[in-house]
C-alpha cells in the first residue's frame, strides 16, 4: 500500500499543516475518508493499517482510479489489436466524441 497514514518526518509543518488537504470537497470520496478516518480513529494508526486495510483500499481507488485506468488502458489495446488484425473498421474504432458542453 503506497498510502501514508502518517509522515515518515514529523515536524513543525507536518503537525500545522497536515490536516488542510482532505477529499470533503469531492462528492464520490468524501463518504470513503469519513469511513477511513473514523477506523482509524477507533483502532489507532498501528492496528489501523491491518483492521481499515480494505476502508484504505477502496478509498485508495476513489482517489486514484487504478482500476478504472487499468481497465480503460485494456480497452484501447484490445481495440487496437482488433484494428490491426482487421477485425475492426478504421471508421468504428473510437466512439464520437461527446458535445463540448454536455457536461
Amino acid at each position: 500500500m503506497s498510502m501514508l497514514i502518517t509522515p515518515w518526518f514529523r515536524n513543525i509543518f507536518t503537525d500545522l499543516f497536515g490536516g488542510l488537504m482532505n477529499f470533503q470537497d469531492h462528492p464520490e470520496c468524501a463518504s470513503h475518508e469519513l469511513r477511513v478516518v473514523d477506523c482509524l480513529e477507533a483502532y489507532g494508526t498501528y492496528h489501523g493499517k491491518t483492521k481499515c486495510r480494505v476502508l484504505l483500499d477502496d478509498f485508495r481507488e476513489c482517489v486514484w482510479k487504478d482500476k478504472q485506468v487499468q481497465r480503460m488502458t485494456i480497452m484501447s489495446m484490445e481495440r487496437a489489436r482488433q484494428y490491426h488484425d482487421g477485425e475492426r473498421p478504421k471508421e468504428g474504432l473510437w466512439a464520437k466524441a461527446p458535445r463540448a458542453d454536455s457536461y
